[in-house]
């Protein structure tokens, strides 16, 4: 898929190469994922962030290199392998009440 979108700031152009898979699904109908996306014509990235449905709005969020995300994967890894069981400083899962903030929501 390839968009061009319009900000104050001129176009911003992208392309999602590959859809790798949905994190959460909210009830507005967005989504938090991973995909591999070109940003102005750039080397695709590994993008983490919340979409609209029709992938044409989405929220700020992070792009990382392989190695970086190979290096995510590695560091999780290592940290829940060494939690004892039921030990987490953060919920299993949110509320699928909580959504996008209206202020969030972003066109590109």
């Amino acid at each position: 898929m390839a968009y061009n979108n319009e900000r104050s700031n001129g176009t911003i152009e992208f392309k999602i190469v590959e859809k790798i898979g949905v994190l959460t699904s909210f009830q507005s109908g967005w989504n938090k994922e991973i995909n591999i996306v070109s940003w102005n014509n750039a080397a695709p990235k590994y993008d983490i962030r919340d979409w609209s449905a029709d992938h044409d709005r989405m929220t700020k969020g992070i792009t990382l290199y392989e190695s970086e995300a190979k290096k995510l994967g590695e560091v999780l890894a290592k940290y829940f392998a060494s939690k004892p069981a039921g030990d987490s400083r953060v919920p299993a899962h949110h509320n699928d009440a909580e959504d996008v903030p209206e202020g969030e929501k972003q066109s590109a």
